[in-house]
């Protein structure tokens, strides 16, 4: 710190003489600058292209492209600005103070492209999670991997940091006693930033919900957006966004709707009692047909049956599934299903009832 201060007390008066012996060696190094970025263009280039040829036969090459474009490029890029700033610094030779200045910054680039390669390799997590459940014969869970490439980033940054910050503290171990006393009192005051990062991570192991499913949350229903450290993100079909904590979600039932591979329909249709018992077995096996020969119901597996006596209608209970885990799909089905029965109604007379009742008055005229 010594040299840092005096290069920069002195600097007004030698700037001067730092001009009359230094110019032609800076406009020097202004053209090792230029080759340096030339260079750097041509590196990039060329890497890109062997990167992509290499994952042209890889499964989500696309992917594999960008995250390894992240591990590669951006440590090539500092190591050049490192390796142009060590070039000029020896040319100009300055003086001892911003020579030391030099040295530290170089140093401080050389450890940045290392743990920016760490940083961008920790993105690579979702393809090595996705390995492991795969050979444990287990469907990737891509959650999980997302949060697996989250904590291992945090721990390159806080490492990295403390590494290059090593090199310009000397006594970094009083520093961080601060910051440790500093971060006791920010847990005691960040309690419930605790117990929602714990819901993330009961989340994590207990996988209910992968993100774009569509859950149940309590009284919150809605596609899964995005999930934090803090708080999931469920966009409801209205398209407003619904932000739970996630020390919430692990104290709620949670039902997924994704994951089921079918959605079942109940329908009860209410029959006027004055309909003949052949004409409800007619419409009975008209509906069955209705059900056979409608796409995305389940073959065979429907029911169509006489329940019920209700107060005003002979109620006829319908049942069937939809192959699809979509609900706007098993809206469409109930639809083309729901019209399909009322033509056949309308062709065979059969009446639906409304809430209806027959009043009778006694006649009480009497004589007395």
């Amino acid at each position: 710190m010594k040299y840092i201060t005096d290069f920069f007390n002195n600097l007004p008066a030698n700037f001067d003489a730092f001009c009359d012996k230094y110019l032609i060696r800076i406009l020097v190094c202004i053209a090792v600058i230029i080759i340096f970025l030339a260079l750097k263009f041509v590196i990039v280039a060329i890497s890109r292209r062997i990167i992509k040829r290499l994952m042209k036969n890889k499964t989500h090459s696309d992917e594999r492209v960008a995250v390894f474009n992240n591990i590669v490029l951006p440590p090539i890029r500092i190591l050049l600005a490192t390796g142009t700033l060590i070039i000029c610094t020896y040319i100009i030779s300055p003086p001892e103070g911003l020579r030391v200045i030099c040295s530290k910054t170089a140093t401080s680039l050389a450890l940045l492209s290392l743990f920016s390669g760490l940083y961008g390799l920790c993105g690579y997590a979702k393809f090595i999670v996705g390995k492991i459940y795969e050979k444990n014969h287990v469907t990737p869970y891509n959650l999980a991997a997302h949060y697996v490439g989250i904590i291992l980033k945090i721990a390159v940054v806080i490492l990295g940091v403390i590494t290059i910050l090593q090199q310009w503290i000397a006594n970094i171990t009083s520093l961080l006693a601060g910051l440790s006393i500093g971060g006791v009192a920010l847990a005691l005051a960040a309690q419930d930033t605790a117990a929602n990062l714990f819901g993330s991570l009961t989340v994590i192991f207990d996988h209910p919900f992968e993100i774009g499913d569509f859950i149940e949350i309590g009284a919150a229903t809605g596609t899964v957006e995005k999930m934090g450290l803090r708080s999931t993100k469920l966009r409801r079909a209205d398209q407003a966004l619904v932000i739970l904590p996630n020390s919430k979600i692990t104290s709620e039932h949670i039902v997924n709707w994704t994951t089921i591979s079918k959605r079942r329909i109940d329908a009860v249709l209410g029959i006027l009692y004055s309909t003949p018992v052949p004409l409800i077995e007619k419409f009975k096996k008209g509906i069955e047909d209705i059900l056979e020969n409608t796409e995305l119901v389940e073959k065979g597996n429907y029911l169509v049956t006489f329940t019920d006596y209700a107060e005003s209608s002979l109620n006829i209970t319908v049942r069937y599934y939809v192959m699809s885990p979509k609900n706007d799909d098993s809206l469409r089905t109930r639809d083309i299903v729901n019209l399909k029965i009322l033509t056949l109604a309308n062709d065979m007379g059969v009446g639906f009832a409304f809430p209806t009742r027959s009043l009778y008055i006694e006649n009480t005229d009497k004589n007395y």
